[in-house]
C-alpha cells in the first residue's frame, strides 16, 4: 500500500521523467561536421543554410543534416573524407564571410534539438581536439614599453628647454644631459611623468639610468598576457566551436583547448594571423 499522497507521488514522477529527458541527448554520441560562423560574431539568418546546403549538393557532397544553431550554420556527415571535402570546399566557397571550422557535433534528432536540449559537456581527454600551448614575448612586450619611455622622456625634457640624448640601452632608459646642473631638473620631470621607475645617476655625471620597477614590469607582463588572451577568445569563438578554453599558464604561456576539432592547421593560421597585433605590449597611458 502506498503510504505517499498522490501529489508527492506525482511530483517523484515527474522530476525522475524531467532527468531523463534532461539525460537524453548523452546517449546519442557525435556525428562528423562542419560549422560556419560569422566572422563578425552576428547569427546567421535560416537562408545561409539552405546556400551551404546548395553548395555541397552541386559537388556531390549532401550532408546528412543542415540546420541553425546559436546563429552558426551546422552540417553534419558520417563519412570522414566527405566531411573534409565539404570544409574546403565550405572553406573556399565563403571565406569572405564566414569562418569555417572541420569539427565534431552532438548526433541528436531534430526534434531533440528543437527542443533546445544538448549533451553533457565533455574536455579535451574524453572528447579529443586541438591543444595550443603559446608564449606571449615578454622581452618584446618590456622593450616596447621601454621605447614609449625613450620617446616620452625626451619630448618632456625638450619642452622644459634642456638639451639631451634618449636611448635604449637593453632594460635602461639612459638620458645623457648637456650639463650637470641639469640633473636634478631633469629627475623631478621624469619622477613627474612616473613616479614608480627607478631613477640612477649615470657613471659620467650628467646622465641619469632610468629603469622599470619590478611591480611595473609584473604590471606589464600581466597586461600583455590579458590582451592577448582576450584577443584569442575572440578569434577563437570566431570558428563558432562548443566548450572553448583559453586560459593563462604560468608567467607567459597561454593554453588554448578545443574540444572536439579536427584541424589543427586551421587555428595554427587563425593564431598565426593575430600573433604580430597580440604578441606585443599596447600602451594605454
Amino acid at each position: 500500500m502506498n503510504r505517499y499522497p498522490l501529489w508527492l507521488n506525482v511530483l517523484v514522477l515527474g522530476i525522475l521523467m524531467l532527468g531523463l529527458l534532461l539525460a537524453l541527448p548523452n546517449i546519442y554520441g557525435s556525428i562528423n561536421a562542419v560549422q560556419l560562423a560569422e566572422i563578425d560574431g552576428k547569427p546567421f539568418a535560416e537562408d545561409r543554410v539552405e546556400r551551404v546546403v546548395q553548395v555541397l549538393e552541386s559537388s556531390d557532397l549532401t550532408p546528412d543534416a543542415a540546420y541553425l544553431q546559436d546563429g552558426r550554420v551546422v552540417v553534419t556527415f558520417t563519412d570522414v573524407e566527405v566531411q573534409t571535402a565539404a570544409g574546403e570546399l565550405l572553406r573556399n566557397r565563403f571565406a569572405s564571410d564566414s569562418n569555417v571550422a572541420i569539427t565534431l557535433a552532438p548526433d541528436l534528432p531534430a526534434w531533440v534539438r528543437n527542443m533546445g536540449l544538448s549533451p553533457m559537456s565533455l574536455g579535451l581527454d574524453l572528447r579529443g581536439g586541438v591543444y595550443f600551448l603559446l608564449e606571449v614575448d615578454m622581452e618584446t612586450a618590456i622593450e616596447s614599453r621601454l621605447q614609449t619611455y625613450e620617446q616620452d622622456f625626451s619630448e618632456v625634457l625638450l619642452d622644459a628647454g634642456l638639451r639631451r640624448q634618449v636611448r635604449v640601452d637593453g632594460t635602461v632608459v639612459t638620458v645623457r644631459l648637456q650639463s650637470a646642473a641639469d640633473m636634478e631638473t631633469a629627475r623631478d620631470i621624469i619622477n613627474d611623468a612616473d613616479s614608480q621607475l627607478i631613477i640612477l645617476d649615470g657613471a659620467d655625471g650628467r646622465s641619469l639610468r632610468v629603469m622599470m620597477s619590478d611591480i611595473q614590469i609584473r604590471e606589464r607582463q600581466d597586461f600583455a598576457i590579458e590582451q592577448n588572451i582576450t584577443t584569442l577568445r575572440s578569434r577563437v569563438d570566431q570558428l563558432g566551436v562548443a566548450e572553448p578554453l583559453v586560459q593563462r599558464q604560468g608567467v607567459n604561456r597561454i593554453v588554448v583547448q578545443l574540444p572536439g576539432v579536427q584541424d589543427p592547421n586551421q587555428l595554427n593560421e587563425l593564431l598565426t594571423a593575430t600573433a604580430t597585433l597580440e604578441f606585443r605590449m599596447v600602451d594605454t597611458a
